[in-house]
């Protein structure tokens, strides 16, 4: 065999090795489709308050917006909080919770305290800004893990050309659903 012939023979049986090498390697599970991801971030705790007893319910967060307390028949809201360092209703570590903000949409303990009437629209801002959705810790802990496997997740699609899932039904222009009455928006038959 001639010295040419034989290197041909190693180059083909190192590239047929090493191609059969890489197929032998388990490739990595693909990481959780979106929809599971939000599903899962829906269903952690949020923080609720009865209109008129302001008392605290914990429910999931996916919770239908006019959900009502079994036990009281109040009305529920997502709890805000205030994290002024000065806020009069804050107590021994604890932010103030509550769900009707004040007319300028900051906290009712605060707005007692404020002149409106001399007061600057920076520190108006600074007032609003202090007003948050309140957000359990272990919740937060959780959604930082929520967000860190959806990078994950996009990332996965990125390199491996997966297009992310989207509506298969979407909108016509405008958002609305086409009606059988308007010609422009029905389909031809």
């Amino acid at each position: 065999m001639s010295h040419l012939r034989r290197l041909r023979c190693c180059l083909w049986l190192a590239v047929v090795l090493g191609g059969l090498a890489s197929c032998s390697k388990p490739e990595a599970p693909a990481p959780r489709p979106r929809d599971a991801i939000f599903k899962d971030r829906l269903a952690l705790p949020a923080v609720y308050l009865t209109a008129k007893s302001h008392k605290r319910i914990v429910e999931s967060a996916g919770l239908p917006l006019f959900s009502s307390d079994p036990e009281t028949g109040e009305m529920i809201w997502p709890a805000l909080y205030c994290t002024n360092p000065d806020c009069p209703g804050r107590r021994e570590g604890e932010p103030l919770l509550f769900i009707e903000p004040d007319a300028d949409y900051a906290c009712p303990q605060c707005a007692a305290k404020r002149n409106r009437a001399a007061e600057t629209e920076a520190v108006r801002q600074q007032y609003l800004n202090w007003v948050h959705p309140y957000v359990l810790p272990e919740t937060a802990e959780k959604v930082k893990q929520l967000d860190a496997e959806l990078q994950k997740r996009a990332e996965y699609e990125r390199t491996h050309r997966v297009a992310p899932v989207v509506d298969r039904h979407p909108l016509p222009a405008g958002g609305q659903q086409p009606t059988k009455a308007d010609p422009a928006t029905r389909p031809d038959p």
